[in-house]
């Protein structure tokens, strides 16, 4: 699955964006983005949302794949129970992508043990490369994502792009 995030693109660059990665099978819009909910729809994306959303508000209104950020198990538990069909947890190591990030990571260990227990599928994120990736599913993750571990800081959205066309399509 690809989550395209970028908050300084307009919706009509995404939306070209999204027509170019079309033949994908798992694409998700993050909220950040201009329009996300209805270039989901549109797409027929999934669609991901930030930590601070109602996630069982934007269930009433969207089918779609619906996926949202946690930090920890309280936060774990209300997507559940708000009916996201997945999570993401983090940050488990320092990102990548945020060298600069000031929040304490939560260690692979905290993270296991938030998840324990949650009966939607639950990635890691944040910090993760090939050696962290596989303490993640050992620890007992459904799987991972990574941001920095693919395309380091600074990198710009459309090469990210040009990337995942050529690495996919």
């Amino acid at each position: 699955q690809v989550v395209v995030r970028e908050p300084l693109w307009a919706a009509s660059p995404l939306h070209d964006l999204l027509c170019e990665l079309g033949e994908m099978d798992s694409l998700i819009v993050h909220e950040c983005c201009e329009d996300a909910e209805a270039l989901a729809r549109e797409h027929g994306c999934g669609l991901h949302l930030s930590s601070r959303a109602s996630v069982a508000a934007v269930r009433q209104r969207f089918d779609g794949l619906l996926g949202v950020s946690t930090h920890d198990r309280e936060s774990l538990l209300r997507a559940e129970d708000s009916g996201a069909d997945y999570a993401l947890l983090s940050p488990v190591y320092t990102p990548y992508s945020k060298p600069k990030d000031t929040r304490r990571p939560l260690g692979v260990g905290r993270a296991a043990e938030a998840s324990k227990g949650i009966s939607i599928p639950v990635f890691f994120l944040g910090g993760i490369d090939e050696v962290r990736a596989r303490e993640c599913r050992v620890s007992g993750a459904y799987g991972i994502a990574a941001i920095g571990a693919f395309f380091g800081e600074g990198v710009k959205p459309r090469d990210v792009a040009t990337s995942l066309i050529e690495l996919l399509g």
